[in-house]
């Protein structure tokens, strides 16, 4: 039986460096290779409540956010990992261009 070591790493992209973010921006929660094994995926906010159950995630609401996305392995023996990102959503900004021409 060969036995692929179990996944030490997770990370979150993008991972902004000055902590901004725009609405409809996707964070994707991910370890760099699970060799083939299925994952589960639990995004959950600053109070525990989860808002997503899979890889991604769309930003939909302007505002500070803290995130932690959770990877658990199918295989019982792998531990389950977690990480958190944090920052601001910025809503874009839409004009309407016939309403300036007058």
């Amino acid at each position: 039986m060969l036995f692929v070591g179990c996944q030490k790493d997770i990370q979150i992209t993008p991972d902004k460096a000055i902590r901004e973010y725009d609405l409809g921006d996707v964070l994707t929660c991910s370890t760099p290779n699970n060799h083939g094994y299925k994952q589960s995926y639990k995004w959950t906010d600053s109070n525990g409540v989860i808002v997503f159950n899979t890889s991604t995630m769309t930003l939909t609401r302007e505002g500070s956010f803290n995130l932690t996305c959770t990877i658990t392995d199918e295989r019982v023996v792998c531990d389950v990992l977690s990480t958190s990102i944090n920052g601001h959503i910025y809503g874009k900004l839409m004009l309407n261009v016939y309403s300036l021409k007058k």
